[in-house]
């Protein structure tokens, strides 16, 4: 073999082996990359807590970190819908979510979660008849926004006013029924 050859053959296994090591560098930034994944339960006909008069609704949310790096959630934000046969720029509506219960703190560890009670006053951006569906957006502190799902409004219960849910009676055993005379 001549020496260009040898030459040629040199750099194409160092260019085979740089490639290889770029590869396992962009395999290992997305394995340590933050991946938050959101679930979210809306319950829009909730009665108004008494520190926060005329307020109804609040939402369940609970964010999920599946990698190795803690994250830090910046802001929660609301968005609502009135439905599709209006325009985009009057159907829709942002508000910020205020934790009413969970934790304050906004880091979530790594492979932990996070569980927040948010409540947001739905009166100032729309009536709540006319809102037909909600969507959550949580934005991390280096820009990331992980977004839920679109929520659909459920009915209004249907057996009368909201009531508070009462405490579960648990399970029956033989003493508890009554004999029959």
């Amino acid at each position: 073999m001549s020496f260009p050859v040898i030459a040629i053959v040199v750099a194409s296994v160092s260019a085979l082996f740089t490639g290889l090591n770029m590869t396992v560098s962009l395999a290992t930034y997305r394995r340590g990359r933050p991946r938050v994944y959101m679930s979210v339960y809306w319950n829009p006909w909730a009665p108004p807590r008494w520190d926060r008069a005329g307020q109804r609704g609040y939402f369940s949310v609970r964010l999920m970190n599946k990698s190795q790096a803690a994250v830090t959630v910046s802001s929660l934000l609301v968005e609502f819908d009135r439905g599709r046969r209006r325009s985009p720029r009057i159907a829709r509506g942002m508000g910020r979510l205020k934790i009413i219960k969970g934790d304050e703190a906004k880091e979530i560890p790594p492979f932990g979660g996070i569980a927040w009670t948010a409540q947001t006053d739905t009166a100032r951006i729309f009536r709540l008849d006319d809102i037909k569906r909600a969507r959550l957006t949580a934005t991390l502190t280096n820009g990331t926004r992980i977004r839920s799902r679109w929520i659909l409004k459920v009915p209004r219960p249907l057996l009368g006013p909201w009531r508070e849910r009462t405490e579960p009676s648990g399970q029956l055993t033989f003493d508890d029924l009554q004999e029959v005379e």
